[in-house]
């Protein structure tokens, strides 16, 4: 319990950590004009960052494991806060997953004895397959999802493989439907408009995590 405390801990500086850091460098003040409570993001964030990191250490397999998905935690998070207050994803957060995930072959190679041809195609058959079906997605919705959605879901296939991808798209489309049926019924919003699919993308990673789904 005490290993699982100390995870969730950490988890959830890092969480805070990445909020002011996004604020500060890529919003620039932007956060400010929104509608969105900073004091009620933080604690979100903090809160649903220490049950995700508490969960996780109670059925990860090895550190490297642990740290692979707080590195994935974090990228999601930061994207999903850019698209909160911008409506937008930047290119760099898929970029730094695909790096990551470079990175953390490394490790795996040399201390848990790696199939490297079989990383390599455990990464790059899923983004690809991802990709395919993101853009039929794409075309079928008319746009509905967008393009930097595309990108992060296909970087994030890349670093978890085909089952963490599409256990994540479910949940994030899952949430994302139970969040707009209020909003919808509350005539906040039309179908015509359009939700940020980030913050959901990266609850949903979360909520698959927490449930040993990664």
């Amino acid at each position: 319990m005490m290993q699982g405390l100390i995870s969730g801990a950490v988890f959830s500086i890092c969480s805070i950590a990445v909020y002011f850091l996004v604020i500060k460098i890529f919003l620039k003040g932007q956060a400010r004009s929104s509608f969105l409570n900073p004091y009620a993001v933080i604690g979100t964030l903090a809160f649903f960052s220490f049950l995700t990191g508490y969960y996780v250490r109670q059925t990860a397999v090895h550190t490297l494991a642990l740290a692979m998905i707080l590195f994935c935690f974090m990228v999601l998070e930061w994207a999903g806060l850019v698209d909160a207050y911008t409506m937008k994803i930047p290119n760099l957060c898929t970029i730094v997953l695909l790096a990551g995930r470079i990175l953390f072959m490394i490790p795996e190679l040399l201390f848990y004895k790696g199939d490297f041809p079989m990383i390599l195609l455990n990464s790059f058959v899923p983004a690809f397959i991802a990709l395919i079906l993101l853009c039929l997605l794409y075309k079928i919705s008319r746009s509905g999802l967008g393009m930097g959605d595309i990108k992060i879901f296909t970087g994030l296939a890349f670093f978890t493989g085909m089952y963490g991808f599409c256990v994540s798209l479910l949940f994030s489309f899952l949430l994302c439907a139970l969040c707009s049926l209020p909003v919808l019924l509350l005539k906040k919003k039309n179908l015509k408009d359009a939700l940020p699919l980030g913050p959901f993308i990266y609850f949903g990673f979360g909520f698959a995590a927490m449930l040993s789904l990664i």
